[in-house]
């Protein structure tokens, strides 16, 4: 905590807590992340380094780390402490990943601001035909959503891909005393190892977009969102196996698996 005060207190930082600023502060955690991560020799994308603490390990370990940062404040620290680490000062929603790394394959290790957790997930996913694997703090309710089974409540898109493009588990829970500030809630890191043979997640993302658009209503009427007439969507329903009376989140991965066959 004490090299985190000094350099907030160095450039004259106010952790800005609209932008989920909350600094990783307990070495071990880090340390941990790392190892879990096993990305020596690999290039790593870190998402919202802030000051560093997770950014100067990644690159001792890494052949080459490329760190995007939204924060002009943060990102000047980054260029100032570890200038052999490549910057990206923008959001990371408007990063071209296809432009990184020269088209080479890569690992994500990333702290994830908790206002923009899914979204910079599911971009991360639908990408993950490119990426070894994702280590990832974040809230751990957030965390949560990579495990749900259908028919829970907060089962949706996330859900989905996750499991389908990647192989999950939990690494660590980490309490409000690990950061500073101290955030109002638990968070927790969870690792994605990619499997190599996932395709198609671009367009299981628009699926999945549309089969959740509306909780409430039936399968059937969220297809007809893709410019299907009833008759179709309830005819591609039933070459899927699925019933038509049958919501989204009652879909497990093999049924959204088979609609996207027969919709593809």
């Amino acid at each position: 905590m004490t090299e985190t005060k000094a350099l907030l207190q160095k450039y004259e930082i106010v952790p800005n807590k609209a932008l989920g600023q909350n600094f990783l502060v307990n070495a071990a955690v880090a340390d941990r992340i790392v190892k879990e991560a096993t990305i020596e020799g690999k290039n790593v994308l870190e998402i919202g380094p802030g000051l560093g603490a997770l950014t100067k390990r990644l690159a001792h370990t890494a052949k080459s780390v490329v760190a995007v940062e939204i924060d002009e404040k943060m990102a000047n620290v980054i260029r100032n402490e570890l200038p052999a680490v490549t910057l990206i000062h923008e959001d990371f929603l408007d990063t071209d990943i296809d432009g990184l790394f020269d088209g080479e394959r890569f690992s994500v290790a990333a702290n994830l601001p908790y206002y923009v957790t899914t979204p910079i997930s599911l971009k991360l996913l639908c990408c993950a035909d490119r990426i070894d694997s994702m280590t990832l703090m974040l809230q751990k309710e957030a965390g949560q959503r990579f495990f749900e089974k259908e028919g829970s409540k907060k089962y949706g898109p996330l859900t989905v891909l996750a499991k389908r493009s990647c192989a999950i588990k939990k690494i660590a829970d980490l309490s409000p005393s690990d950061y500073y500030p101290m955030p109002d809630v638990d968070s927790v890191v969870v690792h994605l190892e990619c499997k190599k043979e996932v395709k198609d997640n671009q367009k299981m993302m628009h699926l999945l977009n549309c089969a959740f658009s509306m909780r409430r209503k039936t399968l059937v009427n969220n297809l007809m969102a893709m410019n299907l007439t009833r008759e179709e969507a309830e005819n591609i329903l039933e070459k899927a196996s699925l019933p038509k009376t049958v919501r989204a989140e009652a879909v497990d991965i093999d049924g959204f698996e088979r609609l996207l066959s027969v919709l593809y």
